[in-house]
Protein backbone atom coordinates (compact mmCIF):
# COMPACT_ATOMS: atom_id res chain seq x y z
CA UNK A 1 0.00 0.00 0.00
CA UNK A 2 1.26 3.47 -0.91
CA UNK A 3 2.83 5.32 1.89
CA UNK A 4 0.61 8.45 0.60
CA UNK A 5 -2.55 6.52 0.71
CA UNK A 6 -2.14 5.87 3.91
CA UNK A 7 -1.17 9.89 5.13
CA UNK A 8 -4.48 10.22 3.07
CA UNK A 9 -6.84 8.15 5.35
CA UNK A 10 -4.90 9.24 8.34
CA UNK A 11 -5.86 12.76 8.13
CA UNK A 12 -9.75 11.80 6.48
CA UNK A 13 -9.92 10.81 10.00
CA UNK A 14 -8.16 13.50 11.66
CA UNK A 15 -10.42 16.04 9.94
CA UNK A 16 -13.53 13.87 11.02
CA UNK A 17 -12.27 14.22 14.95
CA UNK A 18 -11.66 18.25 14.45
CA UNK A 19 -15.32 19.29 13.60
CA UNK A 20 -17.55 16.47 16.24
CA UNK A 21 -20.42 18.26 15.14
CA UNK A 22 -23.17 18.16 18.05
CA UNK A 23 -21.68 15.30 19.42
CA UNK A 24 -22.27 14.51 23.87
CA UNK A 25 -19.11 15.13 25.15
CA UNK A 26 -17.24 13.35 27.81
CA UNK A 27 -14.07 12.15 29.47
CA UNK A 28 -13.22 8.45 29.65
CA UNK A 29 -10.05 6.74 30.07
CA UNK A 30 -9.82 2.83 29.22
CA UNK A 31 -6.10 0.45 29.07
CA UNK A 32 -5.59 -1.99 26.29
CA UNK A 33 -3.56 -4.84 25.16
CA UNK A 34 -4.07 -6.11 21.77
CA UNK A 35 -2.44 -9.17 20.32
CA UNK A 36 -2.30 -10.29 16.66
CA UNK A 37 -0.86 -11.56 13.41
CA UNK A 38 0.20 -10.28 10.36
CA UNK A 39 1.57 -10.45 6.83
CA UNK A 40 4.18 -7.69 7.35
CA UNK A 41 6.15 -8.54 4.33
CA UNK A 42 10.10 -7.71 4.92
CA UNK A 43 10.65 -8.74 1.41
CA UNK A 44 14.09 -7.56 1.94
CA UNK A 45 15.05 -9.80 4.61
CA UNK A 46 13.39 -12.78 3.59
CA UNK A 47 15.29 -12.20 -0.07
CA UNK A 48 18.52 -11.86 1.94
CA UNK A 49 17.65 -14.81 3.99
CA UNK A 50 17.09 -17.09 0.67
CA UNK A 51 20.12 -15.75 -0.81
CA UNK A 52 22.43 -17.17 2.16
CA UNK A 53 20.60 -20.73 1.77
CA UNK A 54 20.42 -21.07 -2.04
CA UNK A 55 24.71 -20.29 -1.47
CA UNK A 56 24.97 -22.93 0.64
CA UNK A 57 22.79 -25.53 -1.66
CA UNK A 58 25.08 -24.08 -4.32
CA UNK A 59 27.80 -25.35 -2.57
CA UNK A 60 26.09 -28.91 -1.79
CA UNK A 61 24.85 -28.22 1.86
CA UNK A 62 21.28 -29.20 0.87
CA UNK A 63 19.33 -26.92 3.39
CA UNK A 64 15.93 -26.70 3.83
CA UNK A 65 13.65 -23.66 4.66
CA UNK A 66 11.61 -24.28 7.49
CA UNK A 67 10.03 -20.38 8.34
CA UNK A 68 10.07 -17.54 5.74
CA UNK A 69 10.25 -13.96 6.97
CA UNK A 70 6.92 -12.72 6.90
CA UNK A 71 4.70 -14.56 9.45
CA UNK A 72 4.03 -12.48 11.94
CA UNK A 73 3.41 -11.88 15.59
CA UNK A 74 1.89 -8.54 16.61
CA UNK A 75 1.56 -7.55 20.46
CA UNK A 76 0.59 -4.27 21.39
CA UNK A 77 -0.39 -2.17 24.67
CA UNK A 78 -1.81 1.15 25.68
CA UNK A 79 -4.06 3.93 26.79
CA UNK A 80 -7.15 5.75 25.32
CA UNK A 81 -8.54 9.10 26.34
CA UNK A 82 -12.08 9.32 25.42
CA UNK A 83 -12.55 13.03 24.50
CA UNK A 84 -15.98 12.51 22.43
CA UNK A 85 -18.78 10.11 22.36
CA UNK A 86 -17.17 8.51 19.16
CA UNK A 87 -13.36 9.69 19.74
CA UNK A 88 -10.74 8.45 21.17
CA UNK A 89 -6.90 9.52 21.28
CA UNK A 90 -4.16 7.33 22.49
CA UNK A 91 -0.37 6.32 23.19
CA UNK A 92 0.70 2.83 22.45
CA UNK A 93 3.40 0.63 22.31
CA UNK A 94 4.19 -2.19 19.80
CA UNK A 95 6.16 -5.27 18.76
CA UNK A 96 6.58 -7.30 16.23
CA UNK A 97 8.01 -10.50 15.68
CA UNK A 98 9.27 -12.27 12.26
CA UNK A 99 11.25 -15.47 12.31
CA UNK A 100 12.72 -17.47 10.01
CA UNK A 101 14.97 -20.96 10.01
CA UNK A 102 16.57 -23.05 7.51
CA UNK A 103 19.08 -26.42 8.16
CA UNK A 104 20.14 -29.83 7.40
CA UNK A 105 21.70 -32.03 9.24
CA UNK A 106 23.25 -36.14 8.40
CA UNK A 107 25.98 -38.51 9.77
CA UNK A 108 29.02 -35.82 8.67
CA UNK A 109 27.58 -32.50 10.31
CA UNK A 110 24.86 -30.02 10.53
CA UNK A 111 23.37 -26.82 9.65
CA UNK A 112 21.81 -24.05 11.36
CA UNK A 113 20.78 -20.61 9.65
CA UNK A 114 18.27 -18.67 11.93
CA UNK A 115 16.45 -15.78 11.09
CA UNK A 116 15.08 -12.68 13.21
CA UNK A 117 13.18 -9.27 12.19
CA UNK A 118 12.03 -7.52 15.48
CA UNK A 119 10.45 -4.51 15.77
CA UNK A 120 9.47 -1.93 18.36
CA UNK A 121 7.10 1.28 17.96
CA UNK A 122 5.45 3.87 19.89
CA UNK A 123 2.60 5.69 18.42
CA UNK A 124 -0.33 7.95 18.53
CA UNK A 125 -3.75 6.48 17.83
CA UNK A 126 -6.64 7.98 16.75
CA UNK A 127 -10.17 5.96 17.39
CA UNK A 128 -13.31 6.87 15.46
CA UNK A 129 -16.59 5.60 14.73
CA UNK A 130 -19.01 7.06 12.23
CA UNK A 131 -21.96 5.06 13.25
CA UNK A 132 -23.37 1.83 14.71
CA UNK A 133 -24.83 -1.31 13.13
CA UNK A 134 -26.77 -2.54 15.54
CA UNK A 135 -25.20 -2.34 18.54
CA UNK A 136 -21.77 -2.87 17.39
CA UNK A 137 -19.79 0.59 16.85
CA UNK A 138 -17.39 0.87 13.53
CA UNK A 139 -14.36 2.18 14.28
CA UNK A 140 -11.87 3.63 12.46
CA UNK A 141 -8.22 3.78 13.86
CA UNK A 142 -5.69 5.83 12.56
CA UNK A 143 -1.76 6.17 14.20
CA UNK A 144 1.39 7.32 13.28
CA UNK A 145 4.57 6.92 15.75
CA UNK A 146 8.31 6.03 15.03
CA UNK A 147 9.60 2.43 14.67
CA UNK A 148 13.21 0.70 15.72
CA UNK A 149 13.19 -2.73 13.84
CA UNK A 150 16.58 -4.85 13.18
CA UNK A 151 17.53 -7.68 11.42
CA UNK A 152 19.61 -10.92 12.63
CA UNK A 153 20.84 -13.71 10.90
CA UNK A 154 23.00 -16.47 12.53
CA UNK A 155 24.86 -19.08 11.23
CA UNK A 156 26.47 -22.66 12.52
CA UNK A 157 28.30 -25.28 10.22
CA UNK A 158 29.25 -28.35 12.65
CA UNK A 159 31.19 -31.05 11.43
CA UNK A 160 31.49 -33.90 13.86
CA UNK A 161 34.59 -35.43 13.09
CA UNK A 162 36.44 -32.13 11.99
CA UNK A 163 35.86 -29.18 14.38
CA UNK A 164 38.46 -27.17 13.19
CA UNK A 165 36.49 -26.31 9.51
CA UNK A 166 33.52 -26.13 11.81
CA UNK A 167 31.91 -22.25 10.79
CA UNK A 168 30.17 -19.77 12.92
CA UNK A 169 28.83 -16.09 11.38
CA UNK A 170 26.62 -13.86 12.71
CA UNK A 171 24.94 -10.60 11.33
CA UNK A 172 22.56 -7.53 13.22
CA UNK A 173 21.38 -4.58 11.45
CA UNK A 174 18.85 -1.77 12.74
CA UNK A 175 17.56 1.67 12.31
CA UNK A 176 14.63 3.62 13.26
CA UNK A 177 11.77 5.00 10.58
CA UNK A 178 8.75 6.45 10.72
CA UNK A 179 5.06 3.94 11.17
CA UNK A 180 2.05 4.38 9.90
CA UNK A 181 -1.10 1.92 10.70
CA UNK A 182 -4.90 2.42 9.27
CA UNK A 183 -7.39 -0.72 10.76
CA UNK A 184 -11.32 -1.12 10.84
CA UNK A 185 -12.69 -2.72 13.72
CA UNK A 186 -15.47 -3.05 16.09
CA UNK A 187 -15.68 -3.80 19.82
CA UNK A 188 -18.83 -4.69 22.56
CA UNK A 189 -18.51 -3.53 26.11
CA UNK A 190 -19.06 -5.51 28.80
CA UNK A 191 -19.09 -3.94 32.11
CA UNK A 192 -15.90 -2.31 32.60
CA UNK A 193 -14.58 -4.86 30.20
CA UNK A 194 -13.81 -3.96 26.38
CA UNK A 195 -13.58 -6.39 23.52
CA UNK A 196 -12.76 -5.76 20.27
CA UNK A 197 -11.62 -6.89 16.55
CA UNK A 198 -9.29 -5.04 13.91
CA UNK A 199 -8.02 -5.51 10.54
CA UNK A 200 -5.91 -3.30 8.72
CA UNK A 201 -2.55 -2.33 7.05
CA UNK A 202 0.61 -1.03 8.40
CA UNK A 203 3.32 0.43 7.02
CA UNK A 204 6.74 1.21 7.92
CA UNK A 205 10.52 2.09 5.76
CA UNK A 206 13.63 0.95 7.54
CA UNK A 207 16.86 0.16 4.64
CA UNK A 208 19.54 -1.34 6.18
CA UNK A 209 23.36 -2.42 4.22
CA UNK A 210 23.50 -5.86 5.78
CA UNK A 211 27.21 -7.09 7.15
CA UNK A 212 28.89 -8.27 4.10
CA UNK A 213 31.01 -11.47 4.30
CA UNK A 214 32.55 -14.55 2.92
CA UNK A 215 33.35 -18.20 4.61
CA UNK A 216 36.18 -20.23 3.57
CA UNK A 217 33.72 -22.11 1.93
CA UNK A 218 33.51 -19.43 -0.67
CA UNK A 219 29.89 -18.63 0.17
CA UNK A 220 29.45 -15.20 -0.36
CA UNK A 221 26.85 -12.76 0.91
CA UNK A 222 26.68 -9.46 -1.24
CA UNK A 223 26.64 -5.95 -0.41
CA UNK A 224 22.32 -4.89 -0.79
CA UNK A 225 20.28 -2.80 0.72
CA UNK A 226 16.96 -4.86 2.06
CA UNK A 227 14.10 -3.39 3.79
CA UNK A 228 13.61 -5.10 7.21
CA UNK A 229 10.46 -2.68 8.73
CA UNK A 230 7.13 -4.59 8.89
CA UNK A 231 4.91 -3.31 5.99
CA UNK A 232 1.57 -5.33 5.56
CA UNK A 233 -2.05 -6.57 6.66
CA UNK A 234 -2.56 -7.02 10.04
CA UNK A 235 -5.29 -8.93 12.27
CA UNK A 236 -5.75 -7.76 16.18
CA UNK A 237 -7.98 -9.00 18.94
CA UNK A 238 -8.25 -6.31 21.62
CA UNK A 239 -9.18 -6.46 25.29
CA UNK A 240 -9.51 -3.22 27.12
CA UNK A 241 -10.69 -2.35 30.61
CA UNK A 242 -12.38 1.14 31.61
CA UNK A 243 -10.45 3.20 33.99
Amino acid sequence: MNKNLLLLVTIIILSQSVYPQQRRTFISWDAFVSVGYGNTGTAGARDYFNYIVENYRSHGIQAQTKTEFGKTAIANAGINFGIYENLGVGLLCGYFYCPAYANYGDYGGALKIDGLVNAFDISVKVRYSPFMIGDFPIILSAQIGACYSSLKITEELKYYNYSSNNYNWEMTSDGWSPIYQVTIGSSITLGKLILGLEGGYTYSWNEVMPERHTSKYGIVTDSRMIEIAPNGLIFLATIGIKL
